[in-house]
């Protein structure tokens, strides 16, 4: 019986470090124009989440799983720009409050950060209609607001690293901005 108790302690203890090292780590936007040391395989992201309800919770899989919360999705325009190592993600789910969740599972959600860049992945809009019962979710490229965003608040992080679009839709409007800048 005492081997039977161990076993099943150890299956618990098990499952639950399993649990643990698959959450994601709370992340917080940068506040400071400071251009911090980025590990060779790292670079920014950019977004801006435009909702019309304080989210509680946004989730993030890839590279590192990431959880955006409240302190940066409250109602209105915010923009988040975070250090991430580079590669592949995805938007998993958002949490509206503690009961209620949207789980996000299709390919539109996905985008990239690349090394040593500023990777502007888009507007996503969050829109909440009639209490809750309608909503309507948009991730869009509005990229000139991005940029004067980044002029604005981080010129020296702008200055040193290079503004790409990081989803799978072309767009060449940074690459055209900084080769007007260079003339």
């Amino acid at each position: 019986m005492k081997t039977i108790l161990c076993l099943r302690n150890a299956l618990l203890f098990s499952a639950l470090l399993l649990f643990i090292s698959g959450c994601a780590t709370r992340v917080i936007s940068l506040k400071e124009d400071k251009d911090i040391h980025l590990q060779e395989d790292e670079g920014y992201l950019l977004l801006a989440v435009d909702t019309s309800i304080d989210l509680n919770k946004i989730f993030i899989t890839g590279e590192k799983n990431i959880m955006l919360t409240e302190q940066d999705l409250e109602a209105g325009t915010n923009y988040i720009l975070i250090n991430l190592p580079a590669g592949n993600y995805e938007f998993e789910k958002i949490n509206l409050n503690s009961y209620w969740r949207l789980t996000l599972k299709q390919d539109i959600w996905d985008f990239q950060v690349k090394s040593n860049a500023i990777s502007y992945i888009g507007h996503f809009k969050f829109k909440n209609f009639f209490s809750g019962f309608t909503t309507k979710l948009a991730l869009e490229n509005k990229s000139t607001d991005a940029l004067e965003f980044m002029e604005e608040k981080f010129p020296k992080i702008l200055a040193t690293k290079a503004m790409i679009y990081g989803r799978v839709e072309q767009d060449r409007f940074f690459e055209l901005v900084a080769r007007e800048a260079a003339k």
